[in-house]
């Protein structure tokens, strides 16, 4: 009966590494396997960041007629938690570090940064949904003298990515330049009453 028993166990212990061993090969697996996903994850993201700053380069190059301004997303980790600064770099600046978009109040460079990354998530977010958006007066702090080259450089980006802007705004040299122009306006001071109408 001894011998029986201790037959069964030791089948059973050499069953149980058996299944250890497997265990061990599948974790072995699954280690490498999250090395990989990892890597390509941050491939991916690197890909992402990398077109983010790509396109909102271009916006300003083109808005400022300048070829060296830089657009560049800088990640930073502090206490496990991960944050991004956004930085402007050109010639024309004074300073090596380039201007930190969060911290900057105001300015062209910032209305055409924060309206490219509005863009982009946009994008990011839907790309099934229809392409429209509203803004309302995003180029306040944009100098006039820039006017032209920030409307050629949104039909650009309309016809490419297939966006349809609709811009609210009161700048003259905006509206001149616009596909169709609407003028809202309050028919009644008394009432909430409006009127929409084409302006030719």
């Amino acid at each position: 009966m001894k011998r029986l028993s201790l037959r069964h166990l030791k089948d059973a212990a050499k069953e149980v590494r058996g299944k250890v061993q497997d265990l061990d090969k599948k974790i072995d697996c699954l280690k490498r396997s999250q090395v990989v996903l990892q890597k390509v994850i941050s491939i991916k993201k690197e890909s992402s960041i990398l077109k983010i700053e790509q396109l909102v380069s271009y916006g300003l190059q083109t808005v400022f007629s300048d070829p060296s301004y830089e657009f560049k997303i800088e990640e930073k980790v502090r206490k496990n938690q991960v944050s991004f600064d956004f930085r402007v770099f050109s010639d024309s600046f004074n300073s090596q570090e380039g201007l930190n978009i969060m911290d900057s109040r105001g300015g062209g460079i910032v209305n055409i940064v924060s309206f490219l990354l509005r863009v982009v998530i946009y994008v990011l977010l839907d790309r099934k949904a229809e392409r429209f958006m509203v803004f309302d007066e995003p180029f306040n702090n944009l100098s006039e003298a820039y006017h032209e080259n920030l409307v050629t450089f949104l039909k650009t980006l309309s016809a490419k990515m297939n966006f349809q802007f609709v811009i609210v705004t009161h700048q003259r040299s905006t509206i001149e330049m616009a596909d169709k122009v609407y003028e809202f306006k309050k028919v009644d001071l008394s009432t909430n009453s409006f009127e929409l109408k084409s302006v030719d």
